[in-house]
């Protein structure tokens, strides 16, 4: 048996270019491309830009008082709310891009951005 008989001269090749191809992109896909993320605080009273990169502790005023956000080890957090059921307390740490918690009570919103200038996906009417 002969290994052309199974695969043609081109299969080869064509094996290893897919193959790049499929690496680049998981690489493309999991590196943060030089941008250092930022934590994106929005509340009824404005909006606050923090960088993930130095440890923070941020009273933020809400519709029923100060949030206290935890910036550490890269990682942002509610600490405290002053909402009854302290849901957004027991969630777990943000540290990705794109993840996102809120205290909805106290209408007090984190989210990760990993940093640049944001893109516009689509415009509506």
């Amino acid at each position: 048996m002969s290994f052309f008989r199974f695969f043609k001269p081109l299969d080869i090749p064509l094996a290893a270019l897919s193959l790049g191809v499929a690496l680049l992109s998981l690489v493309y896909a999991t590196t943060n491309r030089g941008k250092n993320p930022v934590l994106v605080v929005t509340a009824p009273s404005g909006e606050w830009r923090f960088s993930l990169g130095k440890n923070a502790r941020e009273h933020i005023p809400g519709l029923l008082g100060d949030s206290v956000i935890e910036i550490r080890a890269g990682e942002a957090r509610f600490a405290e709310s002053p909402c009854r059921n302290k849901v957004c307390v027991l969630h777990a740490p943000l540290k990705a891009g794109g993840a996102w918690s809120a205290c909805l009570p106290n209408r007090v919103m984190l989210r990760i951005e990993s940093g640049g200038a944001s893109e516009i996906d689509a415009v509506t009417d």
